[in-house]
């Protein structure tokens, strides 16, 4: 399912269409994920941002998601952030080169910096996180929050993979739209009641999949995602590709 959003912001000079990639965890969309592929050309964005968990811990075999990279890189620029599942295959010793290896592959990674690209007339600055919830003051994703203007003329996109991170720790940090993955939707969708489990706020999550209001007036969008990584089937809930026009 494509889903649309859109947001307004004084800080766009003309319309720019985002589309936000998260949690394929190694799945296929057509051979080569040539569906998959074949969508993100029609939709024609002018940014891919990717929220992190394409691998699935601890399987090493991840190179059709690298294949996928390279190919999204051709569409348009494409930025991204690390998931837990690619932090374990880093620091659990699978593969302590993925993040070079998705880097070659076309991706350019955020890990706890900004960047500021020039995207047609506007000035879209990018700041990825990185990390587990727990460890959000650890390793330099506070660092990385604090060290921002509070007065800017860009429009900031900030990139967690963990969606509580920003309820919990951002609410009132500077920046426009703020975008994570991580939860699958909550896996089980009831229907009138909403997503079922999430890891880090237990059953019934409120921040499992969909828009939302933070106190310094961003808008968060979470992605329900692409893909699975436990033998827990989705149930009224389909897998996800988040376009994000803002004017």
């Amino acid at each position: 399912q494509v889903t649309f959003y859109r947001v307004t912001s004084s800080h766009v000079s003309e319309k720019l269409r985002v589309l936000f990639l998260s949690d394929l965890h190694l799945r296929e969309y057509g051979e080569h994920n040539e569906e998959l592929i074949q969508t993100v050309q029609e939709l024609d964005p002018d940014l891919i941002l990717l929220g992190g968990d394409l691998v699935t811990f601890p399987n090493p075999e991840y190179e059709k998601m690298l294949s996928l990279c390279r190919s999204l890189a051709d569409v348009a620029p494409l930025y991204g952030v690390l998931g837990n599942h690619e932090s374990e295959m880093i620091y659990g010793g699978v593969d302590d080169q993925l993040a070079e290896k998705f880097s070659e592959a076309g991706v350019q990674l955020l890990r706890n910096e900004t960047r500021t690209i020039q995207i047609g007339e506007n000035n879209v600055e990018l700041i990825g996180l990185e990390g587990a919830l727990k460890d959000f003051y650890k390793y330099g994703a506070s660092d990385c929050v604090e060290s921002l203007s509070r007065q800017y003329d860009t429009f900031r996109i900030c990139i967690n993979h963990v969606p509580m991170a920003f309820v919990d720790y951002m609410q009132d940090a500077p920046f426009d739209l703020a975008l994570a993955g991580h939860t699958h939707g909550g896996i089980v969708r009831l229907p009138k009641i909403g997503p079922l489990y999430s890891a880090e706020e237990g059953f019934l999550p409120d921040y499992a999949g969909g828009s939302y209001g933070l106190a310094n007036n961003a808008t968060l969008i979470v992605s329900r995602g692409l893909g699975d990584s436990s033998w827990v089937p989705r149930i009224n809930n389909v897998p996800e590709l988040s376009v994000i026009d803002i004017d």
